[in-house]
């Protein structure tokens, strides 16, 4: 090959390159968009609009339509909102997720603009758009197609119906229209509100209670052969309406969910309702707890009635449902006035110890009396003198002692020995403090096996009434569970402050 040769061919393979560069190798490049001061792509206001319809590639649409809630005042019932799903599902929507979709087509900001009149639809992405979004506000509609997306400059190409200029607006609006009906569902199951809750049932194997609010203050009764009624803490009962109503679907139950498999006998159901159910009309909701989804067990299917939705929500969801008896008590377990105390009775048992010396079991015993009312005698008429006359001046000694102030008697005396003897009196009453309330940190099933270091058991004598009793069990400064205390029927850990003020060394000091 001579020179002249290799420079024709190196000519014409210049020329076929440029060919396809320029021409792109026979396919049609886009005509780049014109710059235009960035203006709203649609002429409507998200508050406006009333319906709305999703379509994907697949054809597949979510249709929505806004129906605004009447009823404002606080009702028991299944959760509702503004928006409801009428394909492919019926269901409510999730009100501000739909409202996030409107705002992302609504509140788009077209940058610049390219023609598309002609054959170079398919260039954009608009002969098979990615979705198709149909807005309804009143008498205004906009229909957008969604097109091709250009990663580098996250920009994406759309159309508005009846407008022969492809749009750029900002891709992130992808991010709104990627969603399913499913996602778009609301999750949330139940409408419940504390104030207007009355009454709640929890029916279980073991430990079925019903919650009644009476004057304004919710009771527990205990069902069983002999029912027992019981004061509750209020804020617990508030924190298990909340519950209710903040429960959330982790899924949702389709047609080829079994309820009877799913639900079958439920290991426990809930009822709410505004009212006692025997008093009609009344709002009422029932949530029944079935089994796990999984083998993992993170979430447990449920039904709510009505309407008898199935779904799924998170199993510590459910716990923080289904409260005990024990989690539900009046942490109050008893309130005694001290004025009323007559008498304290302090038997400390100690246990045997061989660290850090060999010390022996050893009972220590101490009884506190109060001392009864001081009584003064008075003397009722004139008060005659009993001062002699004398005949002349009388001169008193210098040296006649002053009078000494009188210290007054104690209120509490130490009786436990064999002669009475002055308590110091802050000292019995950093004692009685604790009983006024008594109140428990938290109440056990039973008394820990943890071994105990000195059991204390303290007797209340009152003016009117039986005595107060309890028994409480110290593990030690060295262990790291909490003083457990029985009084009645109520098992409770408390604080240690509550014993300490029970080793006081009672008698007064001179």
């Amino acid at each position: 090959m001579n020179f002249r040769t290799t420079i024709v061919l190196l000519i014409l393979l210049i020329g076929v390159v440029a060919y396809v560069m320029f021409t792109g190798g026979g396919q049609t490049t886009p005509t780049s968009p014109q710059l235009t001061n960035p203006s709203r792509l649609l002429d409507l206001q998200s508050n406006d609009v009333n319906k709305v319809v999703l379509t994907s590639a697949d054809g597949k649409s979510i249709v929505l339509e806004r129906s605004t809630l009447t009823n404002t005042s606080p009702t028991i019932s299944a959760a509702t909102s503004d928006w409801k799903m009428t394909s492919p599902i019926e269901a409510y929507a999730d009100a501000m997720k739909v409202s996030d979709l409107i705002d992302g087509i609504v509140s788009a900001t077209s940058t610049s603009q390219v023609d598309v009149s002609g054959s170079n639809v398919a260039d954009y992405g608009l002969d098979s758009p990615q979705y198709t979004i149909e807005l309804e506000a009143g008498p205004k509609s906009a229909k957008v197609d969604i097109g091709r997306q250009v990663k580098a400059g996250n920009e994406l190409y759309v159309r508005v119906e009846g407008r022969n200029v492809a749009e750029v607006i900002a891709a992130d609006v992808l991010d709104k229209l990627d969603t399913t009906a499913e996602k778009l569902r609301l999750a949330r199951l139940v409408n419940a509100d504390v104030t207007t809750a009355s009454w709640i049932s929890i029916t279980r194997p073991k430990d079925s209670l019903t919650l009644e609010k009476t004057g304004g203050q919710w009771q527990m009764t205990l069902n069983g052969p002999h029912p027992t009624t019981l004061p509750v803490e209020q804020s617990v009962v508030g924190d298990l309406v909340g519950a209710i109503s903040g429960a959330q679907a982790v899924a949702f139950g389709d047609d080829s969910s079994d309820a009877a498999v799913l639900i079958g006998h439920p290991q426990a159901t809930v009822t709410i309702s505004d009212q006692h159910p025997s008093t009609q009309p009344s709002q009422t909701e029932t949530l029944e707890f079935g089994v796990p989804d999984s083998l993992l067990a993170k979430n447990v299917w449920v039904r709510v009635t009505p309407p008898g939705t199935l779904a799924t929500i998170p199993k510590e969801t459910m716990d923080s449902i289904l409260k005990t008896s024990l989690d539900l008590r009046s942490r109050d377990v008893a309130r005694v006035v001290s004025s009323s105390v007559t008498q304290i009775r302090i038997v400390k048992n100690k246990a045997a110890t061989t660290q850090p010396l060999p010390m022996p079991a050893s009972m220590h015993m101490v009884v506190l009396t109060r001392r009864p009312p001081h009584k003064v005698n008075l003397v009722v008429g004139p008060v005659l003198s009993t001062t002699k006359p004398t005949t002349g001046p009388t001169t008193l000694a210098s040296t006649q002692p002053a009078t000494q102030p009188v210290t007054p008697p104690t209120e509490w005396q130490i009786t436990s020995t064999r002669e009475p003897s002055d308590a110091d009196d802050a000292k019995v009453d950093a004692v009685l403090a604790s009983f006024n309330p008594l109140h428990a940190d938290k109440f056990l099933p039973a008394v820990p096996a943890t071994p105990a270091v000195a059991t204390y058991t303290v007797t209340l004598t009152l003016d009117k009434g039986p005595p107060v009793q309890v028994t409480i069990t110290d593990p030690g400064d060295s262990s790291t569970d909490e003083p457990t205390c029985v009084c009645g029927d109520a098992i409770f850990s408390l604080p240690r402050t509550a014993v300490t003020p029970l080793d006081a060394e009672f008698a007064k000091s001179p």
